[in-house]
């Protein structure tokens, strides 16, 4: 006789024969030291420094040192002497290591990416000559320059502040004015707009007459007025006022308010030298960690309780991990800036567009998994003679399929991509402007396989207006 179970039925579990199979898998499982380790790796100077006070509290045998002593003192100063010796304007990143904290303490990592204008404008002086007198001159500028972007004083304000002759301090304002971006320093708008003028090369007389003489009739949009003053009829001062509408009257428009910028500390400095760059991790903006000796003294002591002695072998061994995730973090990120300035040596040398590079790629180069390359790059910033970049700037996806003689990496970065545009448009006859269509036509031809609908994509990216917005008329 036969027994049928209702199915789901308790019983019917009881009535089969159950097989167990055993199978092999691979499973990584991240253990407390190793999520530490990635933690480490992912902070930035300022969170570091943050966790390097947490665990001094928590860990007794630990003492932090935000003061360099005297042998620090000594070595940062030989470090600086041998840098000076190649580049007198390294002396930019390392100022504040042989003057008084409290004088060059300037704050925390910052909420914007931004970099301060003062800031980028004397990153642009870093590897050429000048000496401690200019850079002083070069620093006061930089720091007396208004929401604008203008320097509002005279050469003689700035030689008095610095005790120094006017005709130095001339000099050093003529070469601050030289820098990017185009109008900076200017004493006013007019000067500010003419100054673009030259260095975008747009030789120009009604634009330059009107800017010289005319902007307040221009703002009110005055035409006939300019036309009968500069004898030109008013279609040319309409062009004219197309150009001038194209330049920046705010040199200093995207760039943080130092007012309200917390400054950020770059994680890795390139300094470019002659003939090769030299590549720093920073180290020394966060707290050096001690061993406290009456501790050290009770572990080593007999009379020291065998429980006692356990907790501190303990709290020892907490402070050699630290130290060793701290030594891994920085070779790795040393290891990673070497890469990408090996990647984009033509960035860091003049300024040319990025070449693309992933991150499996710098992986694979310092012999990493991509998602350590991902933590190592969070977070971290880079400060080179450009400016101050997040490390994630360095990666720029490639065109698949684009080649072309001119460029050595095999194939072509959006970056670069987007330089020819700009280069192209920069050429263009401004009578009859390259539509998209001719822009792909003309990318292809160079080896650059993009589409036209790719080519509006990077044109608007850009800021770059349609051919019918650049037209002027005949």
């Amino acid at each position: 006789m036969v027994r049928f179970l209702a199915p789901y039925s308790p019983a019917c579990y009881t009535s089969i024969n159950m097989r167990l199979l055993q199978t092999q898998t691979q499973k990584q499982i991240l253990t407390g030291k190793m999520i530490q380790s990635v933690n480490i790796l992912q902070m930035g100077v300022q969170d570091l420094t943050t966790f390097l006070t947490d665990f001094s509290m928590e860990n007794p045998l630990v003492d932090i040192n935000t003061v360099p002593d005297a042998d620090e003192r000594a070595e940062r100063v030989k470090k600086l002497e041998w840098l000076d010796a190649h580049d007198e304007q390294n002396r930019v990143y390392y100022r504040d290591d042989s003057e008084d904290s409290d004088k060059n303490d300037i704050g925390n990592l910052a909420e914007s990416t931004h970099e301060t204008l003062s800031d980028h404008l004397l990153s642009q002086l870093i590897g050429r000559e000048y000496d401690d007198d200019d850079m002083r001159l070069f620093e006061y500028i930089a720091l007396s320059l208004d929401n604008r972007g203008f320097y509002t004083g005279t050469a003689q304000d700035a030689a008095s502040f610095c005790d120094l002759p006017p005709e130095k301090a001339q000099k050093a304002l003529t070469v601050m004015r030289s820098l990017d971006p185009a109008g900076v320093c200017a004493e006013n708008l007019s000067a500010c707009l003419l100054k673009q003028l030259e260095k975008n090369g747009i030789d120009d007389t009604v634009a330059s007459a009107i800017v010289s003489s005319h902007l307040e009739a221009l703002a009110k949009n005055r035409m006939q007025e300019i036309a009968k003053a500069l004898s030109v009829p008013v279609s040319e001062v309409k062009r004219a006022k197309d150009v001038i509408r194209g330049l920046n009257p705010t040199p200093a428009s995207g760039f943080s308010d130092r007012r309200t910028l917390r400054y950020i500390r770059p994680d890795v400095t390139v300094v470019k030298l002659e003939g090769y760059f030299e590549i720093l991790v920073n180290d020394r903006d966060y707290p050096a960690m001690r061993v406290n000796r009456d501790y050290l003294k009770m572990l080593k002591s007999d009379d020291t309780p065998a429980d006692v002695k356990e907790y501190l072998h303990e709290k020892l061994k907490q402070v050699e991990e630290i130290r060793t995730f701290l030594a891994r973090r920085n070779d790795t990120l040393s290891k990673l800036a070497h890469v990408l300035v090996e990647k984009q040596e033509p960035f860091f040398a003049n300024g040319a567009p990025l070449r693309p590079l992933t991150m499996k790629e710098a992986a694979d180069a310092i012999e990493v998994h991509e998602s350590t390359v991902s933590r190592a790059v969070r977070d971290k910033y880079l400060q080179c003679w450009r400016g101050l970049y997040p490390l994630g700037f360095f990666f720029s996806r490639s065109l698949h399929g684009a080649s072309a003689p001119a460029f050595d990496a095999g194939t072509v970065s959006v970056a670069q991509a987007k330089e020819r545009i700009t280069d192209l448009v920069g050429k263009e006859d401004p009578h009859r402007p390259y539509s998209d269509e001719k822009l792909k036509e003309l990318l292809n031809a160079q080896g650059i396989p993009v589409s036209r609908r790719t080519v509006a994509k990077y044109r608007e990216e850009l800021h770059i207006p349609d051919s019918r917005s650049r037209k002027h008329a005949p």
